[in-house]
Order: structure tokens, then sequence, then C-alpha cells
């Protein structure tokens, strides 16, 4: 282990010049490249060899606080499995090449649940663990923030996107992007398919409310109208949705009356409580005759498509429910990790687990550049580190607050195969920078 500063400075210099080699060549993600480098890459080799006995050893704590169970539960899977894959690989690249050291995940459950998400994160810091994966919620993450910064814990959330939780020179990093760009993609989507009056039902929590307010005010923007929506709560009102149903109903059918089904639309923020909601709207004529549009919260739930009720509502030609999720760029580290994760869960993951598998890499390279298990350290050079990594997410550029800058949106949909199942499929992209949507 290197203590002088001259010593550092030079290993800095070399895992750099290692990063942007691994990161030009594609070696760092596949596990086989990693493995065993190309003997037709004599570089890459003498500057790994280069490394051996100089950086830190032994074992390297990272925690993983996933939403194993409750109204995330597909996704906290989804990106539980993405860390596993991401540190057999890290492992495996420092077995290869001759260092000394070992990532040890730790895994919890945050049940997509607050507190739970505090008392897991403070056992895993009672284990010694100063890098976390998670949580996904932003109602989690607002939770944790304070004992997170107060004990100097890096937590890197690949999902949390409400704008607010974006503070600059905190322990939290967002590899995604916030809500300032999903809520204009959304309008967007309405305002294509004809709908000019909107009728929005949200989760009753920071982030639902924030995201409904940053549709209405992208889709006002276009020359739409937002009528007063129904926020409920996300524990009492998640099972039954009869209420909330039956006033849905009663508001889609004044302005139905009134302008027309092809004017209005329905924009529902939810989890996957969106399942026994829809289960509750479909026994209302009127709401099958309105286009749903969803958001990151229901984009490729793996419940969606189970529950065959569910499913045949959101698949239906008119409801046709978009749903936006932040789009990873496409490459040959995105198409490598998509079969191994997919080869785990059998589905196809949201965005959001390419980001947390993104996130263990970023750890890895931080780590090998401060030379020590050190989260203020980490914390003060992690940005530079992102602006030089090219992931299976692509490049996660972070902005002043940590978090992602910008990207454009997948937009998914249900529809029905021909074995009787239903799956997602993709329905377009909406691109940030033209605000614009291009349908497959």
């Amino acid at each position: 282990m290197v203590s002088t500063k001259a010593g550092i400075s030079s290993t800095i210099a070399v895992v750099g010049l290692v990063i942007t080699l691994l990161i030009g060549l594609g070696v760092g993600v596949a596990v086989a490249p990693i493995v065993a480098p190309s003997p037709k890459i004599p570089e890459l080799e003498a500057k790994i060899a280069q490394l051996k006995g100089q950086i830190l050893s032994g074992e390297l704590k990272i925690g993983s606080l996933m939403p194993i169970t409750g109204d995330l539960a597909t996704f906290g899977q989804n990106d539980r499995e993405a860390v596993r894959i991401a540190v057999a690989e890290v492992n495996a690249f420092f077995k290869a090449n001759g260092v000394n050291a070992s990532i040890t995940l730790i895994e919890e459950d945050s049940a997509t649940d607050p507190p739970t998400a505090l008392l897991k994160l403070q056992s895993l810091a009672a284990k010694g663990v100063k890098f976390v994966v998670g949580c996904m919620a932003s109602s989690e993450v607002r939770q944790v923030s304070s004992y997170v910064n107060t004990n100097k814990i890096i937590l890197i959330s690949p999902s949390s996107t409400a704008p607010d939780l974006g503070v600059s020179g905190d322990f939290i990093f967002r590899f995604c992007p916030n809500d300032t760009i999903q809520g204009p993609a959304i309008a967007r989507a309405m305002f294509d398919r004809g709908v000019r009056y909107s009728v929005p039902i949200f989760r009753n929590d920071p982030w639902g409310q924030g995201l409904n307010t940053t549709i209405a005010a992208a889709f006002k923007k276009l020359g739409g109208s937002t009528v007063q929506g129904i926020a409920y709560s996300p524990t009492e009102g998640a099972t039954d949705f009869t209420v909330e149903a039956n006033t849905l109903a009663t508001k889609v059918q004044g302005l139905v009356n009134t302008y027309g089904a092809d004017k209005v639309g329905v924009a529902c923020v939810a989890f996957e409580e969106a399942v026994p909601l829809f289960l509750k709207a479909r026994e209302h004529s009127v709401l099958w005759q309105v286009p749903w549009f969803g958001s990151d919260g229901t984009a490729l739930s793996g419940k969606l498509v189970t529950d065959v009720l569910a499913a045949g509502f959101s698949s239906n030609k008119t409801v046709n429910f978009l749903n936006p999720v932040f789009a990873a760029s496409r490459s040959e580290k995105f198409a490598s990790f998509r079969s191994k994760i997919i080869a785990k869960l059998g589905r196809e993951p949201e965005t959001y687990a390419y980001a947390a598998y993104d996130a263990v890499w970023v750890i890895t390279y931080a780590l090998l550049t401060v030379n020590k298990y050190d989260s203020d350290a980490v914390r003060k050079i992690l940005p530079s580190i992102t602006n030089d990594y090219f992931g299976a997410s692509g490049r996660a550029l972070l902005n002043a607050a940590g978090d992602r800058a910008s990207a454009d949106y997948d937009i998914w949909v249900v529809y029905k195969k021909t074995d009787g199942t239903y799956d997602w499929k993709q329905y377009g992209v909406y691109n940030f920078g033209t605000d614009s949507i291009t349908t497959m």
C-alpha cells in the first residue's frame, strides 16, 4: 500500500491510464476480457502489471440496499442481481491481474419503506460498510440522507429522481436523471397522442407529488390543461383503490362529456401498486376509453405483466399504457451486460439495473484512484471518474448536485403475445434535446 504523496500521485496517474485503456478497449465489463486480457494488447497488460503490489489490498465492503419486497420489488430484484454480476466481475478482474483485494458484498432489503431503509443502512454501517448501491425510491433516499452525510457513507442510487434531493457536495450520487427531464417526456407523450386534458392519479409522497407537478407544468407549456389530481397514500391506499377509481372515473367522464374521449388522458404516477389500481379501474368503462400514461415507477414492471387482468387493461388498444424510463446508451457493454442479466432474471430489466451495475465499477475505479478505503476521498473525485467512465448505461456525466446530467427516455408498453401471456415492448424514444418522440 502506497503511503507517500509522490507514490499516490504516481498510482493515480497509472490507474487513470488503465481506466482509459479499459474503457477504450471495452475491457472491464465482460468477464472474459477481464479475466484473460488478449495477448494482443501488451500495453494494457504492462500497465496493469505496474499496479501489482502498489494498490490497496484486503476486503473492500460494498453494501446493496435494494427493495427486494414492497412496491418496487421487481426493480429491487433486478438491481440486486446487477450488483451481484458487477461484484463477481470486479473480483475476477482483481484475481486475474494479481490484485490482492476483493469486494465483499453485503445485501439488505429496504422493503420500499423509508424507515426500514434507514434501519438497514445503519446495519450496513455497523458492519463497516462505507459504500452503498441503493436506495431506489426517492422517499428512501430522503429518509437516509442525514445519516449518510453525518457518517460519510457514499450512497449511489440508481433510480431516485426527486429533483430536490440533488444537493451539491453531499455523499449522495444518483446515476439517473431527475424528474425535471422525465416530466417533459411524459407531457410530450400525452400531447402527441392528442390529449389536451389530463387527469392525474399519483402517490402522495414527495416523488409522486414532485413528478406530478413537473408533468403538469410541462403539459401546460405545450398547451395542455391538468385538472386537480387524485393523490393516494402509498401505504394506506395501496391495496384497495375502490374510492380512487370511482373518483377518477367521475373526473374522466366529466371531461369526456365536454371534450370527447380523444382529448382526455390519465397520468398515473405509481409504483407496482398500479396493479391493484388497474384492477379497480377496469371496472369503469370510461377508463377504457382514454389513454393512460405511466412513468419510470411502472416501466418494465414484472407484476404488471404477470397479472392477466391488469396486463389486459394496460395493453388495450385505447389505454395503451405508455411508460418512460431513462435510456441507456446502446453499446457492446450494454449488450454484454443485458445478455447476462436476462439470463439470470429471465426478463428484461429496467435501465436502473444498468446504472446499479455501473455504480459498482465506478466505486472500484475510485477506490483504485484514491488507493484506500476512504469514502471522503472518493466523494471528492467520484465525479471525475464518471466523466471518464463509459459503462453499461453509457457515460454518466454528473451535474453539480451529483445527478446524471441528462438522458433520453425509452418508452415501453405492455403487449399480448401469441401464446396469450403478456410482456413489455419498446414503443419509442423520447429525445431530450429536441423534445420529440420517435416511435419504433
